[in-house]
């Protein structure tokens, strides 16, 4: 099930609407949203978004337990999200992308990543960049006359 809403971000309004994988994933972002608390920080957002994806497609709400501690206005704990979800590669690859994208310091190996995600959290990934990097998301109807809404 994909749930689409428009989102302001940072001032920034996404024309297109941000997709849920589930009703959980959904639920799962707006408290992390609460938690981290800076709805400007697109870096943030990002993070808050991927995270909350994992494990709701396999009714595992066991991920969600260990990464909701973890996330606050003040840091995301990645070192302890790795430990912790180390059993699991998907979540572990999710992990590393949200980590990523706060803070370039944890790698990322974009082949590696998305070699483990299915179509639905391959589709996380990719949103997850458009909320990191929307110029291009914001410009693709000026850009290529073709584009059909």
């Amino acid at each position: 099930m994909k749930l689409g809403q428009n989102i302001v971000w940072g001032g920034m309004h996404m024309k297109k609407p941000i997709y849920f994988i589930t009703r959980e994933h959904k639920e799962n972002f707006y408290r992390l949203l609460e938690k981290t608390g800076d709805e400007d920080n697109l870096e943030q957002v990002a993070a808050d978004y991927i995270l909350a994806s994992i494990g709701t497609m396999d009714e595992d709400e066991l991920s969600i337990s260990y990464i909701e501690p973890l996330v606050s206005a003040e840091k995301f704990d990645f070192e302890q999200m790795f430990e912790k979800l180390s059993f699991n590669p998907l979540a572990l690859a999710l992990v590393k992308l949200a980590a990523n994208l706060i803070d370039e310091k944890y790698e990322a190996n974009v082949k590696q990543i998305f070699s483990v995600l299915n179509d639905e959290y391959q589709a996380v990934a990719y949103q997850a960049l458009l909320i990191t990097f929307p110029s291009f998301s914001k410009s693709w109807t000026r850009r290529y006359e073709f584009f059909d809404d």
